[in-house]
């Protein structure tokens, strides 16, 4: 019966071990490539209106792997430099500016992130990968 009962507490440890190490794996690369804006959220509710005029203004990004890029806005490009850390924290650059995004969700096709201005509207953001 000891047997039976630390061969089950092996397997189950085994498996709990397992889906923690798929939840943590983490590639930069998969930001590499083209995104555009497919989802835009004020406090917390799409809004479809809101949602088309922001998506017209917010940018499209390419991302190359030498850390370089494009940010386009309003079809006009602007060449940037990117960081991805593993906490996922996503820093865009331009000559004139930089802008730091706390990544809410990050996978090879789509990343999140929330930003609240200075009037306390949250503005929660989806990019797809292209």
């Amino acid at each position: 019966m000891k047997k039976l009962l630390f061969l089950f507490l092996a397997i189950s440890i085994a498996f709990v071990s397992c889906d923690k190490e798929d939840e943590n794996v983490f590639d930069a690369d998969n930001i590499i490539g083209s995104w555009e804006c497919s989802r835009v959220e004020v406090n917390g509710v799409y809004e479809a209106t809101a949602s088309a005029f922001m998506q017209a203004l917010l940018s499209e990004y390419t991302f190359n792997e030498d850390g370089s890029g494009t940010e386009t806005i309003l079809s006009i490009p602007i060449d940037i430099t990117w960081t991805l850390t593993t906490a996922k924290v996503l820093t865009i650059s331009t000559d004139s500016d930089v802008d730091i995004y706390n990544l809410e969700e990050f996978t090879d096709s789509k990343f999140v992130y929330k930003s609240i201005d200075e009037n306390d509207t949250e503005l929660t953001v989806t990019y797809t990968k292209k």
